[in-house]
């Protein structure tokens, strides 16, 4: 048995996908069955399941996978102890969804820098939807991502019902969502806000709120907008409000530091039984032998969510 072929059988695990596997370890499909067809006849077991729909994880392939990865993360930490991989220069790509640059700042990178110094770090902004899809077929191992609260409890539950579930999310940060109104607003005369009391309002969504005709951040109360109308950046849902085209709904994070609302152009405020909230998390594949790079990277990360 050789070390290469644990990584195979490792990556296939991930994806549930042979060709998928292929692709992400830059080798040919027919090398890559063939080196696990060897391997499961030096265990005397299938590893896995094949058919038209994928591959499906074996019960004594689970059991032979759990002692493969703990050899690799095994392996990693030892490897880790050179004097040479101390000082080696690496890279490592952190991908991320938009709302995570609302609350960056250069502290981050100052602490990744001072803990990695010989690590060329960059952070990739990615969609949450396209994030979720590259982690399910395996394309990517881990990411921070966020949803409203109602969204995320449902990719939650979907995980959790999933026969071949390798995803898991561990919750980093939640921030409440706010009412925005534009100056002269007749509700900032009020003491407190309802959701009835934005009934015949039109509201101003961020596109990818919409799913399957609902609006997601949305989820869970009736507003009864008189009308709704989408935008694909959050600073054209800013300048809308300026112009009193309607009202909208946003994490702090998202307005907090923006120009229009601290020059008095638009204003936050509470929705009393509105209970909705933004979470950021994160998102990986239980079957990815973390580096000590990415887990020390992860920790700080972890950390400055913490912060806040």
């Amino acid at each position: 048995m050789q070390l290469e072929q644990f990584l195979y059988a490792n990556e296939i695990a991930k994806c549930g996908s042979i060709t998928q596997a292929a692709k992400n370890l830059f080798i040919t499909q027919p090398s890559l069955t063939i080196a696990i067809q060897k391997l499961e006849t030096e265990l005397g077991f299938s590893l896995f399941n094949r058919s038209q729909k994928g591959v499906q994880i074996t019960e004594k392939g689970e059991e032979a996978l759990s002692y493969m990865q703990q050899i690799l993360t095994l392996t990693e930490n030892l490897t880790n102890l050179s004097p040479s991989k101390a000082t080696a220069f690496t890279t490592m790509q952190l991908i991320a969804f938009p709302m995570f640059f609302d609350l960056l700042d250069e502290t981050l990178f100052y602490k990744i820098q001072n803990t990695c110094p010989n690590l060329d770090f960059k952070i990739i902004e990615q969609t949450a939807s396209t994030i979720l899809q590259e982690v399910k077929n395996g394309s990517l191992n881990f990411a921070i991502s966020g949803n409203a609260s109602p969204v995320y409890q449902s990719l939650q539950a979907s995980l959790k019902d999933s026969k071949a579930n390798n995803i898991a999310l561990q919750i980093l940060y939640q921030e409440p969502l706010f009412l925005l109104l534009p100056e002269n607003h007749i509700l900032l005369s009020k003491e407190t806000i309802l959701c009835q009391d934005l009934k015949n309002e039109t509201f101003l969504y961020f596109g990818e709120h919409l799913q399957k005709n609902q609006l997601n951040i949305l989820e869970g109360h009736d507003f009864q907008f008189q009308e709704t109308i989408p935008f694909y950046r959050r600073t054209s849902i800013k300048k809308a409000l300026l112009m009193g085209q309607g009202i909208s709904i946003m994490s702090k994070s998202q307005f907090i530091n923006d120009p229009l609302f601290l020059s008095g152009k638009f204003f936050a405020r509470t929705i009393e039984d509105f209970t909705n909230t933004s979470i950021h998390y994160l998102i990986y594949n239980k079957r990815h032998v973390f580096s000590k790079t990415e887990t020390d990277v992860l920790q700080i990360v972890k950390d400055f969510y913490g912060s806040l």
